[in-house]
């Protein structure tokens, strides 16, 4: 939104490379690593994000293409 724009400093389009980054080491990246972290954000009380799957990366491209 033009508010987390303003407030961040990035445009949504500067981010795009971050996310593309992050959704392919979380789709590649070992599960035995980090073990600590995944346990921490697999709670309710960090919306059990470390739960959640990484996104297809064609899918990923189209959703940001659209952004």
């Amino acid at each position: 939104t033009p508010t987390l724009e303003y407030y961040s400093g990035y445009r949504a389009q500067d981010l795009h490379p971050l996310v593309k980054r992050l959704n392919f080491l979380l789709t590649y990246q070992p599960r035995d690593k980090l073990k600590a972290v995944r346990t921490k954000y697999s709670h309710r009380v960090f919306f059990e994000v470390a739960k959640v799957t990484p996104m297809d990366m064609l899918k990923l491209e189209e959703i940001l293409k659209s952004c």
